[in-house]
């Protein structure tokens, strides 16, 4: 899937075997790291071109500290909701019978 993106672009021998050399290693890895950290194909594609002009690492760089960012803003968010489903929760609970609250 990843040479069909044009994510990656290994070599081929006289066979029309697949030739992976170093750099295709390491260009995969760099997509599995960003795959993996949830950033999608179209800028993966993105961070690759920048590899190839050059740019690579900063490029690189800049989306996973951009990533990581999103990351913490929706895990802030889902510790929040957290909470309020915590707190629902618990205000639903029945009291138990015989509290003297008067609240059933």
């Amino acid at each position: 899937m990843w040479e069909r993106e044009s994510l990656i672009a290994p070599g081929r021998d006289k066979f029309g075997y697949r030739v992976y050399h170093d750099a295709d290693v390491q260009a995969a890895i760099v997509v599995q790291t960003l795959r993996g950290a949830g950033l999608g194909i179209p800028r993966v594609r993105e961070v690759m071109a920048g590899a190839k002009r050059g740019s690579g690492v900063q490029d690189l760089m800049r989306a996973l500290n951009q990533r990581e960012n999103e990351l913490r803003v929706q895990k802030r968010r889902a510790a929040r909701g957290v909470s309020s489903v915590h707190r629902y929760l618990e205000m639903s609970q029945p009291s138990p019978a015989g509290s003297g609250c008067g609240c059933d």
